[in-house]
């Protein structure tokens, strides 16, 4: 089979991201020819569809990005071996994502990681390779559970636990026994021993204040990890209660910026960026947050947390795929449900709302009321033949009374008024002339 004239050619992107773009098009170029020749079988020289040789490239174009942007190789005009490796391992746990910031499916975890085969399959027949690579982590196509919301309840629970999470109480309330047994805690916190445990240490030890404002700031603003491992105290102003995500430091490349946090959320937030200051682990950092270790979070850590916190709230983990994104989604969810499509849009960062859409999922406690309500509805229209189910459901919710009702005058020369009447300015007027009304 003959090779095209013109191999498609790598992206724009991957164009402005490599130091000599020529060479990278003439590497992809050989691979595409390759697929058409041999891709399907090499043994056979069986040669794969053109759509199916352009459907790898283009995924391989986006893969070798993606490498870019997170693995910073050190010769950007080829991928790696272990660096595809790596590569995998942060797509399965949720690092890399797809571009409206959700994690890739299984299908696509899969996809992925077959494209990468084939290009070092390409690799290994013409002799680049000593061995024949496969990923580590073998995917499939079965249906996967996905990533779990909380409820109001479960979120609520969440919230309360993380504010206590590893908290210590006062040195100076603490009696002798109690700053004993503590002390042996914080040392096994920290790392050293009993002896040489200091008042100091406690503070250090004490993550309440830092668990507290991750966990807040991560359901206001939905960060992803890799966002809460690039997070600045410079990202936070305080004067407007925002968070700004800067583009070159989100999950993903988006337009939109600017966050708005919730009072709670704020106030945990100055909290612990007051509380940071006091901590010498942070003196040679500009970062918000980092683990006990002294090392930023990754999607491990931060999942290893959220299910301490589960276990903790008395929250059910082990039948649920709860991940540091399930703040995330609950967010994304709860602002659809509660207020308007396009301010979950902006909250979530996203450039379209098709993007929001995929969060519209309406809670079964919610379903529940309306299957309920129908019930209710039924009932009272087979019991009474003047009752209209398709009525205003505001005027019937309002109990609106008539400004005529709405007035009593007194004996006493007093005037009482008792009504509830929609908001609009004629049934306002009615009830003010009224008032002014001497007869």
């Amino acid at each position: 089979m003959t090779a095209p004239e013109h191999p498609p050619e790598i992206t724009a992107a991957l164009t402005d991201a490599v130091d000599n773009h020529d060479t990278v098009q003439r590497h992809y170029s050989e691979f595409y020819e390759w697929m058409l020749t041999a891709g399907a079988d090499p043994n056979r020289r069986e040669p794969l569809r053109a759509p199916t040789a352009e459907n790898y490239v283009q995924r391989l174009d986006r893969i070798h990005r993606q490498i870019l942007n997170y693995i910073h190789p050190e010769d950007d005009s080829y991928i790696r071996d272990d660096h595809a490796d790596v590569y995998l391992y942060l797509v399965d746990s949720g690092n890399i994502t797809k571009q409206n910031g959700d994690e890739y499916g299984e299908s696509s975890k899969r996809k992925l990681a077959d494209t990468l085969q084939k290009y070092f399959l390409w690799r290994y027949n013409k002799g680049d390779l000593d061995y024949q690579w496969k990923p580590e982590i073998a995917f499939s196509d079965e249906k996967q559970t996905t990533t779990y919301k909380f409820n109001y309840v479960e979120l609520g629970r969440l919230l309360e636990t993380a504010e206590t999470y590893s908290s210590m109480p006062s040195y100076h309330s603490a009696s002798e026994e109690e700053r004993g047994r503590i002390s042996a805690l914080v040392a096994q916190r920290l790392g050293i021993k009993k002896d040489a445990v200091t008042q100091n240490d406690w503070l250090h030890a004490d993550d309440s204040a830092k668990t507290h404002a991750l966990v807040a700031v991560s359901y206001d603003a939905g960060l992803a990890p890799i966002e809460i491992e690039n997070a600045e105290p410079s990202w936070y102003d305080s004067s407007r209660q925002t968070l700004r995500i800067p583009t070159e430091h989100a999950c993903k490349q988006r337009g939109k910026e600017i966050v708005a946090l919730s009072d709670r959320s704020a106030e945990a937030l100055s909290r612990w960026l007051r509380e940071r200051r006091l901590l010498e682990k942070y003196d040679d950092t500009s970062k918000l947050w980092l683990n006990r270790d002294g090392n930023t979070y990754d999607s491990a850590n931060l999942c290893y947390l959220i299910k301490q916190l589960c276990e903790e709230a008395g929250i059910e983990a082990d039948s649920r795929k709860i991940r540091w994104y399930s703040l995330r989604k609950s967010m994304g969810r709860n602002l659809t449900q509660e207020g308007d499509l396009s301010e979950a849009n902006d909250q979530l960062r996203h450039e379209l709302l098709e993007s929001t859409k995929e969060y519209d999922e309406t809670p079964v406690a919610k379903l529940r009321n309306r299957i309920n309500e129908s019930h209710d509805k039924a009932a009272r229209a087979a019991a009474d033949p003047t009752y209209d189910p398709y009525a205003d459901e505001n005027d019937a919710a309002t109990g609106e009374t008539s400004p005529d009702d709405a007035i009593t005058r007194n004996d006493n020369g007093t005037i009482h008024v008792d009504a509830m009447i929609q908001d609009n300015t004629d049934a306002k007027v009615d009830v003010t002339q009224q008032l002014l009304d001497d007869d």
